[in-house]
């Protein structure tokens, strides 16, 4: 598994500005507990409240862009397209205070191309003020919202088995007997990735609060191969992984590797489905996405387990994968093909 994104500082671990000192006359009372805030802050630093736009803040409010929680909504700035791969060293760094990103890895970004998350904003609000910024270095962006994504209210149907019909395709779900048609007409996307998944594993829960050493550890990695099948509707599409699908719609052009009949699997649905886009830039682009949109990362509890004669330690393991990330960018695609962008 690529370790790429590893070298890549996770957003709340990068340093945060030093704010200047400003007059009283450009501090901003907050409406709600009366205390005054730096003019660059857009809520107040002791209630949370948003705060209002004065004349003399409006040019000096920065975007907080704190870390979102998993269970949080945020609005997501796309670069869609801008010059920025010949800006200045000055304006590299302008850019990068104001997104909250280390200069390199905002250069990383521009240097890969494609639509990529420059930041993931709390607010709309937040996220226009970015927009409007970027806006003044000829940057191109769009404002997309978590919702529009659907990534947790919307799930991607898991698709077991396919029917490869002469006017449409009939998907299966794991476990269940109904089917789902699709006409070839109807395709309209196919994004095509990989997942990614990393488990290290302890023998002592302790271990898990610090660095593991190499015999307190095990670490277990694997990817596998993942299509993402799109129509014209909002519907979660459909999702096939190399893993565990039945190729039997290959028929007699079946082989005994996955890999291989994932690629001729591929092919078929770009023949039958010629008027659909085929996107595979994700893996281009995930170093680039990594910076704003990071691997999930769980910690698991594997019960207790014996030591030595009279001992018991409980184990445990934690899981990074990057389906997550993918899903954004695969429903981002699919949002912005709907919009015609």
């Amino acid at each position: 598994m690529p370790h790429d994104e590893e070298s890549i500082p996770a957003l709340n671990d990068l340093p945060l500005p030093v704010e200047k000192r400003f007059t009283s006359a450009q501090l901003v009372r907050c409406p709600s507990c009366t205390r005054a805030n730096p003019p660059t802050r857009m809520n107040c630093m002791y209630c949370g409240v948003v705060l209002p736009v004065t004349e003399a803040a409006a040019t000096l409010r920065k975007p907080t862009l704190r870390p979102l929680e998993d269970w949080e909504q945020g609005y997501n700035i796309i670069l869609v397209k801008g010059g920025a791969d010949r800006a200045s060293r000055e304006s590299l760094g302008e850019m990068a205070s104001l997104l909250r990103l280390d200069p390199e890895n905002l250069r990383l970004i521009f240097m890969r191309g494609g639509m990529a998350p420059l930041a993931r904003a709390e607010s709309m609000e937040e996220a226009v003020m970015i927009e409007e910024r970027l806006r003044s270095f000829r940057l191109e962006t769009v404002v997309v919202a978590d919702a529009a994504l659907a990534v947790d209210s919307m799930p991607c149907k898991r698709i077991r088995s396919l029917e490869l019909l002469e006017e449409g395709v009939v998907g299966r779900e794991p476990g269940a007997e109904s089917r789902l048609p699709t006409r070839w007409d109807e395709i309209l996307l196919i994004v095509a990735g990989r997942l990614f998944v990393k488990r290290v594993e302890v023998d002592d829960l302790k271990a898990l609060s610090a660095k593991p050493d190499a015999a307190q550890a095990r670490e277990l990695t694997g990817d596998e191969a993942v299509l993402d099948v799109y129509t014209r509707k909002q519907d979660g599409g459909w999702r096939i992984l190399s893993a565990g699908f039945d190729f039997s719609c290959l028929r007699e052009r079946k082989g005994l590797l996955a890999s291989g009949n994932f690629r001729l699997l591929t092919e078929l649905l770009r023949q039958r489905a010629p008027q659909a886009d085929f996107d595979d830039s994700y893996l281009h682009l995930r170093q680039a996405l990594t910076v704003v949109w990071p691997m999930v990362q769980r910690s698991e509890g594997g019960g207790f387990r014996r030591a030595h004669m009279g001992k018991y330690t409980a184990g445990g393991q934690t899981v990074s994968d990057n389906e997550t990330q993918f899903t954004r960018y695969s429903r981002l695609l699919h949002n912005f093909k709907l919009r015609g962008l």
